[in-house]
């Protein structure tokens, strides 16, 4: 399967095409608009998108989100009309990620680009099952990973959100 991989940053942005996990091809800007067949997944800096872990069954697509609106409404700053609520794939013990993003920032990524589906950079990282939090710095933001746990901060800021933790940095390369 291919997929295109577009990172939609504060600058230029770039793109990966992806086939059979290897990159395939690389670019700066939006991929060609003529491009093959396959996914396109938006990648968007996770410092725009709050993230949180919620214990919400297996349940239809309108209903997780309408009870992810409700618990969403405990732990947003901002009011519910001005968000935009998106809600994970549930685990085997019941929870998934809910995302918090500013309604007028997810219209400008949908706007920039048609893609199947937009992910927040943390939630890509690689999860280690022994509990050790994969951490990436990019351009002055360290992007976190871990068991239900993924966010997007300064260094200083996310060394001591992971106090005690032990941690994997990893760099571009994998």
């Amino acid at each position: 399967m291919i997929r295109w991989l577009v990172f939609l940053d504060a600058g230029v942005g770039h793109w990966l095409r992806l086939e059979g996990g290897v990159v395939t091809a690389r670019g700066q800007g939006l991929p060609p608009p003529d491009r093959d067949a396959g996914e396109t997944i938006a990648v968007v800096p996770g410092t725009a998108v709050v993230l949180h872990w919620i214990e919400l069954p297996s349940l239809a697509p309108a209903q997780a989100l309408a009870a992810a609106r409700l618990l969403a409404a405990d732990v947003s700053g901002t009011p519910m009309a001005d968000t935009h609520i998106a809600v994970g794939d549930v685990d085997a013990e019941g929870w998934r990620p809910l995302a918090l993003v500013d309604r007028a920032t997810m219209a400008g990524w949908v706007a920039t680009l048609a893609a199947d589906r937009i992910v927040p950079l943390p939630l890509l990282l690689p999860v280690d099952a022994d509990g050790i939090a994969t951490v990436f710095a990019d351009d002055g933001v360290d992007n976190v990973r871990g068991q239900r746990l993924a966010f997007s901060a300064e260094p200083a800021l996310a060394t001591l959100l992971l106090a005690g933790q032990t941690v994997r940095t990893i760099d571009r390369a994998g």
